[in-house]
């Protein structure tokens, strides 16, 4: 998650404003306008029905390629073994996955009809960030279905697409590892997710406070430097930390970061413990997503007001179609081609390379090429420059072609964690 990025914190930032005043010019009568309508609350009843229904619909097509298209002889596909994968994660993971999407639909809904109640209730500002000096106001959102719908669909569709990804490459290279594993190893990159974006969520707030007062500009960009480096730093740290959790190369081995009978986990070849990273960093970008989708699925349209003796006229700053653009792009840049999973991929390869015990130079050398890149991708990405903004984005499909191209030639090291020398 970048520092750019608009989160939860922003929201309740905005709909709880202790500079929100009421509009003294607004009547009674008129406050009642800008309440979310009945027409508009059976849309999102429709909405909510089409989400049911895709849902149902994408999670039967995955079964089906987990049972016929995108199936492997595993040996322990379908057996119970806890190293393995316990086949209970089966059920967990998607499980997880569809409780949290049909949360956030009720949550965006009910976030846009407290949202649409202030509308008229608050004065306009006059300090609005990007528009100072202009009077601004946002106007109320008359499409909370479609915002729900995209929040709560996106995830679920990032979620599928990830695990079909996961299990086209196992079939591609016939990997030895069982769906099951998969599905673990993405309920544990989500733990480590919820811890992330915790920490990001509520530390950042004290970072952004400066960078709004100070006036020196090589503080600012210190701060900018430090605060960026240890989100990066942090989050490989703690996606590859928990693929290292209890990894063994066969069931007598040592592992890698010793835990307990619930954590102890097999991966006997390079391209089973990539699969693993590459599971972990989608849980990761799943849970990272939720602050992200719901902050985006509640901006909304911005207008200038402008009085006169003739009276009110508004113009949009920020459009309901511009906004809905942005949804798009979110889904696509952040939720298609979220670059979390694909580093966490190239860490786990070169965790594979190394001999347990591991020491901590092992570790630097496992988190430096990832964490340089996950810093430059961030640090580019918070520029307002459409042009620095893209050159941060051709560090997706970068990243994207080196896993893949050092997945497909991952051998067995005679030196690898993974080889029994036995």
């Amino acid at each position: 998650m970048t520092v750019k990025s608009r989160t939860v914190s922003d929201v309740s930032l905005d709909m709880e404003d202790p500079g929100d005043v009421p509009d003294p010019t607004e009547t009674s009568d008129s406050n009642q306008n800008s309440k979310t309508t009945g027409d508009e609350m059976d849309l999102a009843k429709f909405a909510f029905a089409g989400f049911v229904i895709l849902t149902a619909a994408v999670s039967f097509a995955i079964y089906r390629l987990v049972k016929n298209q995108l199936a492997v002889a595993v040996q322990h596909e379908d057996v119970e073994h806890p190293e393995r994968g316990a086949l209970f994660w089966n059920k967990v993971a998607p499980a997880v996955s569809i409780s949290i999407a049909f949360f956030m639909f009720f949550a965006v809904v009910g976030g846009v009809l407290k949202a649409n109640v202030k509308v008229d209730q608050t004065a306009p500002k006059s300090n609005f960030p990007g528009y100072e000096g202009q009077q601004v106001a946002h106007e109320r959102m008359d499409n909370p279905g479609e915002r729900a719908f995209f929040a709560a669909f996106g995830l679920i569709l990032q979620a599928v697409l990830g695990t079909v990804l996961c299990l086209y490459l196992r079939k591609a290279q016939d990997v030895q590892i069982s769906t099951s594993m998969i599905m673990k190893m993405a309920c544990r990159g989500a733990v480590v997710g919820v811890l992330a974006t915790i920490f990001v969520e509520f530390l950042r707030l004290p970072f952004q406070d400066y960078l709004k007062e100070e006036e020196i500009i090589v503080a600012r960009v210190f701060v900018v430097l430090l605060w960026v480096s240890a989100i990066a730093v942090m989050e490989e740290a703690m996606k590859i930390g928990i693929v290292a959790l209890g990894l063994k190369r066969s069931e007598n081995d040592q592992e890698a970061i010793p835990g307990n009978d619930l954590t102890r986990f097999i991966a006997e070849s390079p391209q089973a413990l990539a699969l693993c990273g590459l599971a972990a960093g989608i849980g990761f970008a799943f849970i990272e997503n939720i602050p992200r989708f719901y902050a985006v699925a509640l901006q909304a349209p911005l207008v200038a007001l402008e009085r006169s003796y003739t009276g009110n006229t508004e113009k949009y700053l920020i459009t309901e179609d511009t906004l809905r653009s942005g949804r798009l792009w979110t889904f696509c840049f952040w939720g298609l081609l979220n670059i979390q999973p694909f580093l966490t991929g190239l860490a786990a390869m070169q965790l594979a390379k190394l001999k347990a015990p591991i020491n901590p130079m092992d570790w630097a050398s496992v988190l430096k090429v990832v964490c340089i890149i996950h810093f430059v991708f961030d640090l580019l990405d918070r520029s307002s420059s459409p042009f620095v903004e893209f050159m941060g984005c051709c560090l997706i499909p970068y990243a994207m072609h080196s896993f893949y191209k050092q997945y497909k030639s991952e051998g067995a090291d005679p030196n690898s964690l993974l080889v029994d020398h036995e």
